[in-house]
């Protein structure tokens, strides 16, 4: 049941906070914002970086933040009430979110080299995180339905990490450290749970959960 995808680089926006980036250069920024009290926060230090924001609704927020060399960051919002952060720290690193309903979160931290993350939500009041410290890391994120949570924390390098949420109130969490693993949670239902503990070297976990409940626990040294 193991299926590799291959991330595709999106925009990388750089965001955060004020602050201007010294020594910086050919670095590119967008944002379209189609509705009433969208909130945008782009910031780029550095080279060649990439970023661009899509808002189509109300009261959306998103920040991007890229300190490095060549990191794109995307983030697409349509819907209302919906909170986006992307921040880069290091090269070549690709970010993207795509949220369609109302109410969702997603935050996407990378550090390092060549880390990719995606998170799509599409429906309401879903939460996803990703953090990547390390280097030729993969992580995706995708929820259907309502009330979802899923967290992905790499360490480390060469991980790659798969969530996917087809109902609503499913939780999946997925945490790896060392080097050469690989996670796939499937949630199909409502109210499932899955943990997975990944450490030292090339481990493999796959969850799948169909139906209403349940709960696993993974754990592998």
């Amino acid at each position: 049941m193991t299926k590799r995808f291959l991330l595709t680089t999106a925009a990388v926006l750089a965001l955060s906070f004020g602050a201007t980036g010294a020594m910086a250069s050919d670095n590119e920024a967008f944002v379209d914002q189609i509705g009433n009290d969208n909130y945008n926060n782009q910031y780029q230090d550095g080279d060649k970086n990439w970023g661009y924001v899509y808002q189509d609704g109300n009261n959306n927020d998103a920040w991007q933040k890229q300190v490095g060399y060549k990191n794109d960051a995307e983030s697409e919002q349509e819907g209302n009430n919906n909170y986006s952060r992307q921040e880069q720290y290091g090269d070549e690193n690709d970010a993207y979110v795509h949220q369609d309903g109302n109410g969702n979160d997603a935050y996407q931290y990378q550090y390092h080299d060549e880390n990719e993350a995606v998170v799509l939500q599409d429906g309401n009041n879903n939460y996803a995180y990703q953090k990547q410290d390390g280097f030729y890391n993969e992580a995706l994120i995708e929820q259907d339905g309502n009330g979802n949570w899923a967290k992905q924390e790499q360490y480390g390098n060469h991980h790659y990490a798969d969530i996917y949420q087809d109902g609503n109130d499913n939780d999946a969490y997925q945490y790896q450290s060392g080097t050469y693993h690989e996670a796939y949670a499937w949630q199909y239902g409502n109210n499932n749970k899955s943990y997975q503990y990944q450490y030292e070297h090339r481990n493999l976990a796959e969850a799948y959960q169909d139906g209403n409940g349940n709960t696993s626990y993974q754990t592998q040294y």
